[in-house]
């Protein structure tokens, strides 16, 4: 009688197998997912950039630049520092700014005579509602050592601006054409200082505010914590300022900061207003507002 063979079944255990192995290897994974959690990117960001600067960093400076050391002041300016927003407000104040201190009614530049900087502060506060944390003015020496110690600084100018040269037709010689340059302290200076009657204290204000701009967007970017230490101690020690190192101190991560992080952040803002008869500047109502908005004023 012939014997009837069983059919084999090994591919059942084969796929019982792979079945099996399958189940292990997710098993195996989902642990290690558990054990250890990859990061994400956001996670790997977050790490990268692990200081955020808040308002408690905040600085308004008034900055002013005279040609002797005892001078008053012809140019001045209001830099916001607002390193959370990674701004730096630049507002170019006339000098003939119209303000009321106390009983005196006057300008910028009979404030600064009658009382100093501390009196153009509290000038500017009572035309702007504008509080400062500090001040500092640069001479023409300080100013060009300075600049010499953070290197020339790019300027773009619209006019070709002469010098205090005559030459043997009485014409003033070209000092710079209009046009892009790289100047040194004592040349950018000699820039700064260039009054034109026509164009008055408009020009003056948009060259003091593109060479602040260009100085804060070019010369102070990815400083060493050493290197802008140095620079904050060559202004307090060369500079008139009520500026004290801690001002830095308390700041120094978040300068850091903005050195290595924040792009283009130092923006102008330029106000407008009226001229009275006695040549006095009054600044708008809504120019007002915006320089509160810029430098981030509620009332």
């Amino acid at each position: 009688m012939a014997v009837k063979k069983q059919k084999s079944n090994w591919y059942i255990y084969v796929i019982t197998f792979l079945i099996t192995l399958g189940i292990a290897v997710l098993a195996v994974q989902s642990m290690d997912e558990i054990l250890f959690p990859k990061k994400s990117s956001d996670a790997l960001n977050y790490e990268a950039v692990s200081y955020l600067p808040s308002e408690v960093n905040n600085m308004t400076t008034l900055v002013m630049l005279s040609e002797m050391k005892a001078g008053t002041p012809d140019l001045y300016m209001i830099v916001g520092y607002r390193p959370n927003k990674e701004t730096i407000a630049l507002i170019p104040i006339s000098k003939q700014l119209k303000a009321t201190v106390g009983f005196t009614t006057g300008t910028l530049t009979q404030h600064y005579q009658n009382g100093g900087a501390e009196s153009v502060m509290l000038a500017i506060h009572n035309a702007m509602g504008v509080e400062f944390d500090n001040y500092v003015k640069f001479d023409k020496i300080s100013f060009i050592d300075f600049i010499d110690e953070i290197g020339k600084v790019s300027v773009n100018s619209s006019y070709d601006i002469p010098s205090g040269t005559v030459d043997e037709d009485g014409n003033r010689e070209i000092f710079l054409t209009s046009g892009a340059h790289a100047l040194n302290g004592a040349d950018l200076y000699t820039y700064l200082s260039y009054t034109n009657d026509e164009l008055g204290d408009d020009y003056r204000n948009m060259t003091f505010s593109s060479v602040a701009m260009s100085i804060f967007n070019s010369n102070f970017r990815n400083l060493s914590s050493t290197l802008l230490q140095s620079y904050f101690n060559k202004i307090i020690n060369t500079t008139d300022t009520d500026m004290r190192f801690e001002d830095y101190t308390l700041r120094q991560q978040a300068f850091m900061y903005t050195s290595e992080n924040s792009y283009n952040p130092a923006v102008y803002y330029i106000p407008y207003g009226t001229y009275e008869e006695d040549g006095s500047f009054v600044i708008a109502e809504n120019s007002v507002a915006t320089i509160k908005d810029r430098l981030g004023i509620t009332e």
